[in-house]
């Protein structure tokens, strides 16, 4: 009889033994805007990647770009409060073929809001009533009783930025409603400071923080679509050159970018085609979108402490996140002072060169500048955007 214990042991254990893991794969990006300081820019709470209509909102707080500078009432189209933006993380599943598994999945944002997702979850934003965000707030998604496995394609759209992300080799998910994609994707926004500073100092930028990093990148790009980077090995209090030389800008520098990143990417746990898929969503805003900005791949610690994440089931879990600080240039500086030093009045419908030559974040860096400067033409510009007081 002994030794039938043994033996029932193993029987009974034998599906968890030699059962293949579920593996759960997420990419994401945390983008801010530094000033010369350092400091972070209120008001960030815009997009230039915008999304189909199908994705569930909460609070319609994420903005279109300056493509469209006059916005509707209600909702502050330069949030005061918001100081990072969490774009785009998809989570992947991977199962054997033929498997499904039901489980529930549930995000945190410490300091930030999750404000648009798909398919259908449960939000929790508290403080949104009264539209504020502090940084002490915990936002919340719940995906209940998921159905993970399959092949469902998701919703028809012909949207670049939504069909990038399906180009990988997960199962579907389907939520008890009925809603499927081949990934989970949310974004929210954020009164959380970056775990990375950038100061200008002279010809100099220091970047100083809590963390040591092997993969950064200072990337400036130009209006004409050339490129200009250099690799810059993180650890506390490191400087490098604020600007780059002539010669170093070239088209095909963008190419050399993206190998670089991708192999980061897998190296840190990405599949291949999960880097490809990344890098394909985020091909405008970080290749071609005019500015200087630094990456880095941010530290899983500082991702789960801030951005935890539980699941219902036993999983592998790999986090690969892009932290993004766009930083601001003297030309920035230079182009709002022409705003500024006009003598004619600033048409809101039409708006100057110089207002779209500031780039995404156009608006902030506007009410940022009446803050620091106050300026009765600025000021009134503001207004005619929609922008409210500084």
């Amino acid at each position: 009889m002994k030794a039938i214990f043994p033996i029932l042991a193993i029987f009974l254990l034998a599906p968890r033994l030699f059962a293949e893991p579920l593996v759960i794969h997420e990419w994401g990006t945390f983008t801010v805007l530094q000033d010369e300081t350092g400091a972070a820019i209120r008001g960030i709470n815009t997009d230039d990647e915008p999304v189909p209509d199908f994705v569930h909102r909460v609070g319609n707080l994420i903005r279109p770009s300056i493509a469209s500078p006059v916005m509707p009432k209600g909702v502050p189209t330069c949030h005061p409060d918001v100081i990072m933006r969490m774009e785009t993380p998809v989570i992947y599943f991977y199962l054997p073929v033929g498997k499904t598994v039901t489980l529930d999945l549930a995000v945190e944002f410490f300091g930030g809001w999750m404000t648009e997702f798909y398919p259908n979850a449960a939000a929790t934003t508290p403080g949104l009533e009264n539209w504020r965000l502090k940084p002490d707030v915990r936002g919340k998604l719940e995906w209940k009783e998921l159905r993970v496995g399959g092949n469902a394609r998701g919703p028809q759209t012909d949207s670049p930025v939504w069909l990038a992300p399906r180009e990988v080799d997960a199962v579907s998910v389907t939520t008890a409603t009925g809603e499927s994609e081949r990934y989970l994707f949310y974004r929210g926004v954020a009164n959380l400071e970056a775990p990375l500073r950038v100061v200008r100092e002279g010809p100099t930028l220091r970047i100083n923080g809590a963390v040591s990093l092997q993969n950064a990148w200072l990337v400036d790009v130009g209006h004409g679509g050339l490129c200009a980077f250099r690799k810059v090995p993180l650890q506390n209090d490191v400087q490098t050159p604020a600007e780059f030389f002539k010669t170093d800008y070239a088209q095909e520098n963008l190419g050399q970018l993206r190998l670089q990143m991708r192999a980061a990417l897998i190296t840190e746990g990405l599949f291949p085609r999960e880097a490809d898929a990344m890098l394909a969503t985020w091909d405008k805003s970080y290749f071609q979108s005019p500015g200087l900005r630094l990456f880095y791949l941010v530290p899983r610690e500082w991702t789960d402490a801030h951005l935890p994440m539980k699941v219902s089931v036993d999983a592998t879990l790999t986090r690969v996140m892009v932290g993004r600080i766009e930083i601001v240039t003297p030309d920035q500086r230079r182009l709002l002072g022409l705003l500024s030093n006009r003598t004619d009045a600033l048409n809101a419908s039409d708006p100057p060169a110089a207002y779209y030559l500031l780039g995404r974040f156009a608006n902030a860096l506007l009410l940022d500048e009446l803050r620091r400067r106050p300026n009765e033409r600025l000021r009134e510009f503001s207004l005619a955007l929609g922008l409210g007081p500084s």
